[in-house]
Order: structure tokens, then sequence, then C-alpha cells
């Protein structure tokens, strides 16, 4: 993609020509917001800032603005469950290049104060979880799509893996404020699994060491709880109730209670059953733990998602077919994410952009909802949507897809072929 940047003499560049980090740095330190030309209608973006790299971003509410084939294009807030938490449990600031996040969960904890497993499902949670605040799944699923593996192309094919993940999931987290605080600074994503005799295993050992020390050690009066996002290996029984392996650092066990595991398997079903289906796909945790004197990892809380064997997330046996061949016949798609939505209202599982110049909506019309009333919901939603649509009612044959046009990726995109 090419932008303008209006503060340099209306300079036109792409993010592949050489003074690209140095334009953006100007821009930055000006508050000017360059010009995407992926359209006419010419939308604005703001800057970012990750340790000493730029990143162009689109301005909030704009990603429907932005033409299908563009890195920034982003379907309408309603066909997802990010609409109702845009402005309250989501608000971006523009001219620090931060977003700040609401969250319905501490990452402190009093002394005998105890927190439950995170529930899937919006309709049932406790108070926290509403839409005015991001809840685990919901937190997991905005930094998956903020850090664009939401998104597909044929030229991501290969790409992706856990360092990859890693890398932008940081990025992710560094411009996200909870408190007036990056959750950075309380996440802990491990490292590649590496070989135990291997200097960098060593290095980053020590490391993972110290802060756990430092959380150990943070106050008498409450325990500072740590982020964990990774990718389950296994669940087991222990003599402390069950212990999970996490895949990236196994020989470190992360422990809880009996009642929480009880807690996971009724509230996770559809993600554990997707991953015993779709073995070759990660399923991933996010979750708090508390650190005690003998640098024992517990969990207080925690949710799960899984990812199909490109990263991207599915929700059912249903959507995970749907994705799969997508991903088979070579299209060009935004994976729809339910944050707080309930399972039980309609969205769009994906939204193709490859398919001329009006992107179609995909919907799912599963076979053991409510029909009637998950019906009249989705009929409305694509009624009052200006996009072409596409329904596969699940009890059904699967229809022909959306014919594709053409390919509507550029080869000039800004950076995300991750």
């Amino acid at each position: 993609m090419r932008y303008k940047f209006e503060g340099s003499n209306n300079r036109i560049a792409s993010p592949s020509d050489h003074v690209w980090q140095s334009l953006l740095c100007k821009a930055y330190e000006a508050g000017d917001h360059p010009i995407c030309l992926c359209n006419d209608r010419n939308p604005p973006m703001y800057l970012s800032k990750f340790s000493d790299e730029y990143v162009l971003k689109r301005m909030p509410g704009t990603g429907a603005l932005h033409a299908p084939h563009c890195d920034s294009y982003e379907p309408p807030i309603e066909l997802s469950g990010l609409g109702e938490l845009l402005g309250t449990a989501i608000i971006e600031n523009t001219k620090l290049g931060t977003t700040t996040l609401k969250i319905g969960f501490p990452l402190r904890k009093m002394p005998g104060r105890a927190a439950p497993v995170a529930n899937p499902d919006a309709s049932v949670s406790s108070v926290k979880a509403e839409g005015k605040r991001l809840g685990f799944r919901s937190l997991l699923q905005y930094l998956w799509a903020e850090a664009g593996f939401n998104r597909w192309t044929p030229k991501m094919q290969g790409k992706r893996n856990w360092v990859v993940i890693r890398k932008y999931l940081n990025e992710a987290l560094n411009v996200s404020m909870v408190k007036h605080l990056s959750l950075s600074e309380s996440s802990f994503l491990p490292h590649r699994w590496l070989e135990e005799t291997d200097p960098k295993f060593i290095e980053n050992e020590m490391r993972r060491k110290e802060r756990w020390i430092k959380a150990s050690q943070f106050d008498s009066n409450q325990k500072e709880l740590l982020l964990l996002i990774g990718e389950v290996k296994n669940i087991s029984e222990s003599r402390f109730g069950y212990s999970m392996a996490i895949k990236q650092i196994p020989h470190i066990p992360f422990y809880m209670d009996a009642d929480v595991h009880r807690k996971l398997l009724k509230h996770f079903e559809r993600e554990l059953t997707l991953r015993n289906a779709f073995p070759e796909g990660h399923l991933m945790v996010i979750g708090t733990f508390g650190i005690n004197d003998s640098l024992t990892a517990k969990f207080e809380e925690l949710a799960l998602m899984y990812v199909d064997q490109n990263w991207l997330p599915v929700e059912s046996m249903g959507d995970a077919a749907l994705t799969s061949l997508l991903v088979k016949q070579e299209r060009t798609f935004v994976k729809g994410m339910r944050y707080n939505l309930s399972i039980h209202k309609p969205l769009a599982s994906a939204v193709l952009s490859d398919t001329g110049p009006k992107p179609t909506a995909l919907y799912l019309t599963p076979s053991e909802v409510n029909q009637s009333n998950f019906i009249n919901e989705q009929t409305e939603l694509i009624a009052n949507s200006d996009m072409d649509s596409w329904i596969w009612e699940l009890n059904e044959p699967l229809p022909n897809l959306p014919q594709l046009q053409g390919n509507s990726y550029s080869n000039e995109g800004a950076g995300h072929e991750h």
C-alpha cells in the first residue's frame, strides 16, 4: 500500500521504501496522520511506537473505510462482537499511540480471595465479564486481532510459528494500557522451546526466574499476578490437584485446584473437543497465575482458545471446516471475532475480501441453536449490512463459495504478511 505524508511535502511512500521508518518517525514526533491511498476515501492513519520501530495503524472506527485489499481494512464492527466494546472497554489514544483496556479480572490478589475459571459464554458470565469490560477470552481475541492473526492471504502460508506469534502479541501488549501501565509489564509469553543445554535456554531461564522472584516478593498484603499466554501441551493429575504443561516450557508445571480443573472442562468443552478433533491445531491458554516462595506457578483464573494449524481462531466444527476450505482454496479473508458476544448470537464467521469491489460476509447457522431467534437476528444483521452475504446451514451440504475475483492482495502490504 502507498501512503501520503503531508508533513513531508506530501511525499508518497510505501513500507518497502528505504526511508519508511524515517518518515514514520517524523510524522510520529509531529503528531501527523499519514493518509492511506488505498481508495479515494483517503482514510487517515496514526502511529504507534514499539521499541525503536514505528508502526502505522488505522484510526479508530475507520477499518471499513479502507479498500478490501488494504492491510488496514476491517469488516464493520457490527459483524463481530467488537461493537459493544469500542469506546468502553477498548479506548484508543491516537496521540500517544496506545489503547486503554478495561479488563474484568484483577492483576493483584488480596489474601484469601479466590477467582473463578473464566466462562466463555458472556450470556452467563459474572458481572465483571459484561460487555463493558474485557474478559480473558475477549482480551486474547483482541490481542490476536491486533497482531493480525485473524487475517489470511495465500502469502501467509507457512510463515506463522510461535516466534512470529510471540513477537506480534508482544507488540500488541506493549501499547495496551491497563490503569496507566503497559500490559506487557504483567505478561509472561514464554520463548520458543529449546534444548536445556542450549545457551539461549539458560539465558531465558535466568530472566524468567528473576521475574518470578520479583512477583513472589511483591507485597505482603497483596500478591502480584502474571498474565500467561502460551500453547497447552497437556493437562494431567498432580500431587497438588492438576497441572498444565505449556508447549514452549514443558518443564515448568502450572498448577490448578481440582475445582478449577473441573470448571475448565465444563466451560471450555468446545475448545477441548476441537483440539481432540484437530490435533494439528493449537490450544491457547490465557490466564493469571501467582508465584509462591518456592517459585511454583499456580493459576488463579484462565481461559482457552483454539486456533487451527495456521493459527486462525475457530470456534466450532463447522467454523473449522469452513476456515480450512478457505485456506485450501487460497482465499483472502478476515475471521470474525466473538469477544464477549454469546455463542448463541450470530456473527460473520469470516469476511472475504477477494470477491470484487464489495466484500462478502460468510455466516454459519448451527443446527443446535434456537433456530427462530438465531435466524431472525442473523437476517437482521445481514439486512443492515452493505455487504454481500453467504449462509451455510450446518445441517445442509456446503453451498458453493462466492466466486474469487482475482487476487485482491497487494504486494506492497504494510508488513502484515505473518
